[in-house]
């Protein structure tokens, strides 16, 4: 530290002489600026955190003329960014509809120290018009999720007939395997989103073959296997949710000697699940699967945790593994982080699977 003190009075010391020469106004020579550079250089002991960064570099993007997404269009997720760390200088690229705007941002001041933009080349544009566009924005849709037309059910495609053909959405509604899809495709018959709901028939299936996997290693399996398939299930239940617009299904049941509880949302994703054997159920088979020299063990549940955040074991500063056990049903909670982040996951104790991951 005292050396850096000395470097920045020295710095000054000739910054002054350089003014008593000149009869008071300040001319710095170029040692003498540079010393000064060097020396604040030298007092910056830490660089920001990330978070200052990406401010940093997100209000630059905004402040663009260049752009083509507003804030609303980041909130929606919409605008996708990649950066690395080069030295003392990040390096972020911003890509949306117009082009990529790539940044350098110093990882110490968060100054913006370069920019450049390449756009998105033109293309020839031709709206879709007449009897072929149906057909067309029909087939776009099914093939986003590998159907064909035979596989849909209460096909329904909408859009404004007043509007130019420029300024159409056409929304392609239809029915297949019990979930429901309602597509939004665009005037050149190009995909654009989609909203899709599984409904209850379909929370049930998912949750009956998510919960096949995990006593795939059980002598009992098929035995269960043909119970599902003869549908003898005990107190079998289905629920929708809709707070605030997420819609979820909660699916339990009984079978085999196994209980199983399922959190899926409307798209069929899986956000949380717990099976295990069903306490005071007579089942040998599900107790001796269950039991503690079956678990995966801690390490290896703080393996499959940083392998899944795609996490750098030499950044590790922090970690905690904990066994819980649910009514039977054991599980690892597993936290770590850089000093920064932290990262916690719920982990299957006995298949590895992940359940509940929080980044």
């Amino acid at each position: 530290m005292k050396i850096k003190n000395l470097a920045f009075l020295c710095a000054a010391a000739a910054l002054l002489c350089s003014c008593a020469k000149s009869g008071g106004a300040p001319v710095v020579s170029e040692a003498a600026s540079s010393a000064v550079s060097e020396a604040e250089t030298a007092t910056r002991s830490e660089p920001l955190g990330y978070g200052e960064i990406f401010d940093s570099a997100l209000s630059a993007y905004f402040s663009s003329p260049k752009t083509g997404w507003s804030e609303s269009e980041l909130n929606r997720g919409r605008l996708n960014y990649v950066s690395e760390l080069d030295g003392e200088v990040y390096k972020f690229s911003f890509e949306d509809p117009v082009g990529e705007l790539s940044l350098l941002v110093d990882a110490y001041s968060g100054e913006v120290s370069g920019e450049s933009f390449s756009a998105v080349p033109e293309k020839d544009y031709t709206p879709l018009d007449g009897d072929s566009a149906e057909e067309t924005v029909t087939a776009s849709a099914l093939g986003y999720f590998g159907l064909e037309t035979e596989d849909a059910e209460n096909l329904l495609v909408e859009y404004d007939k007043e509007a130019e053909p420029e300024n159409r959405w056409y929304f392609v509604r239809f029915s297949s395997g019990g979930v429901d899809y309602e597509c939004r495709i665009d005037s050149e018959g190009e995909f654009y989103t989609s909203d899709v709901d599984i409904g209850a028939r379909g929370s049930i299936s998912l949750a009956l073959s998510d919960f096949m996997t995990h006593i795939d290693s059980l002598p009992a399996r098929e035995d269960i296997a043909n119970l599902i398939l003869s549908d003898e299930c005990y107190d079998m239940m289905s629920g929708r949710s809709d707070e605030n617009g997420e819609v979820t299904y909660s699916v339990s049941f009984k079978v085999g000697g196994y209980g199983a509880d399922y959190l899926i949302s409307r798209s069929g994703e899986t956000l949380n699940y717990s099976v295990g054997p069903v306490e005071g159920w007579d089942n040998a088979v599900a107790g001796a699967f269950y039991s503690a020299e079956n678990r995966i063990g801690e390490h290896k549940a703080l393996e499959i945790a940083i392998n899944d955040a795609e996490f750098r074991v030499s950044d590790l500063r922090y970690t905690d593994v904990l066994y819980n056990d649910n009514y039977g049903y054991g599980f690892y909670t597993v936290s770590f982080g850089d000093g920064e982040k932290v990262y916690t996951y719920e982990i299957d104790a006995y298949t590895g699977k992940i359940i509940s991951p929080q980044k």
